[in-house]
């Protein structure tokens, strides 16, 4: 694998806007129709209200012909599509704002030990949960600290994100995260892949066969490994891997994998195994959208070879985000992010000729300062000072199953938590109410 630089997400049906970095309108300069195009598209997203990804995603599903990008109409995608809608629409919902996006971005910069520490505290919080940010802050942020912390740039285009969001699903046991985007103009790209996600212990090749059907052959460790290990680079994004694991990639910047003695991947940390450590934590798969598959080729299934070119395609699309999501799901579990009821927006929107829903989400911040690296490391690895002494409230924990049902409610007896000696906190939360 010769070394690449992350890219990011504009890859559009094979069309690669090739642009200066620093120059947000080049789209403008070029006589393509379809880069004017982007480039009123992303003035429009950038500069005007918006509707939240979740909610443009429902309407698309709504009239799928219009606002899925490549849909094709069939049975099989038309149960999808309605199954689909069910699981967003019973999700969880967070957005993840600004300031918390660029935290999560730095945090994702630390080394290989502290990752594997996140990821040990990076459960997602709900079976089933749909997480969303906005793109090009989170792509503009890297822009300007990958050089500082890696050594060198995210990539030498322009910063053409948007909104993007994952639906995280329980399934087998594991977490299916399946991205979403939106592209000009306006259409919802539910991406054909995704990949199991487990903080607790490694996928194995027997889960695999069992559960994943991924075609390998029974006892296939080997290959199964460097199937992971490729995976992993990609989801990691290359500037944080040839920063931090040189000693896997020889002069020629090709990468030696061998499968570790301990094969599976041990479940708990040993330091020095980090990189097989995290890398047998993923496993891509497909995502269970199955919305841009007619009818026949559903039946036949899809050629290797076919199925080798989309995984290419789409691993490419989710450069990075492992790396971003082990600190989201990090965050989310801590005590004191502050969360936020969406407002009704003040402007109804019209996509693919149906109104937007207004499903409410939850906006997740968090109050840090921008110079945080310890307090932040603390956090997300658990091994922070500890607190000081507070009341925390009493609550209802909800559980659900697969499907977003609720199964039953526990009630969280109020509970006196911290360190005395670090003081006391009176009042350590306050409620917030909807705006407007």
């Amino acid at each position: 694998m010769a070394k690449k630089e992350e890219t990011t997400r504009d890859v559009v049906d094979g069309y690669t806007p090739k642009v200066e970095k620093s120059d947000y309108y080049a789209y403008a300069n070029s006589t393509s129709d379809e880069a004017h195009m982007w480039a009123d598209w992303y003035e429009q997203q950038r500069f005007t209200e918006q509707p939240a990804l979740i909610n443009e995603a429902l309407a698309a599903l709504a009239n799928p012909e219009r606002g899925v990008m490549s849909y094709k109409k069939g049975k099989a995608s038309d149960f999808n599509r309605r199954s689909l809608q069910t699981d967003l629409v019973a999700a969880q919902k967070f957005f993840i704002d600004d300031s918390l996006t660029r935290h999560c971005v730095e945090a994702g910069l630390d080394t290989p030990a502290n990752l594997v520490k996140m990821c040990q505290n990076a459960k997602p919080c709900f079976d089933l949960m749909w997480v969303e940010w906005d793109d090009w802050i989170k792509i503009d942020h890297m822009n300007k600290v990958y050089p500082k912390w890696l050594g060198e740039p995210v990539a030498d285009t322009t910063n053409n994100g948007i909104k993007v969001g994952y639906l995280i699903k329980k399934l087998n046991g594991k977490y299916l995260c399946m991205p979403v985007g939106k592209m000009p103009p306006n259409k919802i790209a539910f991406i054909g892949h995704g990949f199991y996600f487990d903080p607790d212990e490694a996928i194995t090749l027997a889960w695999s066969n069992q559960m994943a059907a991924n075609g390998l052959e029974d006892g296939d460790e080997q290959e199964f490994f460097r199937h992971q290990f490729e995976s992993w680079i990609r989801l990691m994004g290359f500037p944080w891997v040839f920063k931090y694991m040189p000693e896997y990639f020889d002069k020629e910047d090709n990468y030696q994998i061998t499968v570790p003695e301990d094969y599976p991947a041990q479940t708990s940390y040993k330091a020095g195994f980090e990189m097989d450590f995290l890398a047998s934590r993923i496993l891509p798969a497909q995502a269970n959208f199955g919305m841009m598959t007619s009818d026949e080729e559903w039946k036949l299934g899809w050629h290797p070879e076919q199925m080798a070119r989309s995984l290419e395609m789409n691993m490419t699309a989710m450069i990075g985000d492992l790396r971003f999501l082990i600190t989201v799901f990090a965050f989310l579990n801590y005590d004191y992010v502050i969360y936020e009821d969406s407002s009704k927006p003040k402007v109804k929107h019209i996509r693919h000729g149906r109104r937007v829903p207004e499903n409410e989400f939850k906006t997740v911040s968090i109050d840090l300062p921008k110079r945080c690296v310890v307090a932040r490391r603390g956090i997300l690895t658990g091994t922070g000072t500890s607190k000081r002494q507070h009341w925390r409230r009493g609550h209802q924990r909800v559980y659900r199953d697969a499907k977003g049902n609720e199964t039953k409610r526990v009630w969280i007896e109020p509970q006196l938590v911290g360190d005395p000696a670090n003081g006391m906190i009176e009042h350590d939360y306050e409620l917030r109410g909807k705006k407007g």
